[in-house]
């Protein structure tokens, strides 16, 4: 017999090449404010990042 868990959630993409996913943000129930903060706090802009996904456990 095979254990099967709860859904398991995927990354999700929030930025590329400095470009913001807005449709992954909305369909998330993400903000862009919410983003920008999380940003701010390592001191970058969505133009410094390269790649930023949202983990399964919810981190930046």
């Amino acid at each position: 017999m095979i254990a099967v868990n709860g859904e398991q959630k995927l990354p999700i993409e929030l930025i590329m090449d400095g470009e913001i996913n807005n449709d992954n943000l909305e369909q998330n129930n993400l903000s862009f404010s919410w983003l920008e903060t999380e940003l701010r706090k390592r001191n970058l802009t969505h133009h410094d990042v390269v790649y930023a996904v949202m983990a399964a456990n919810g981190n930046l």
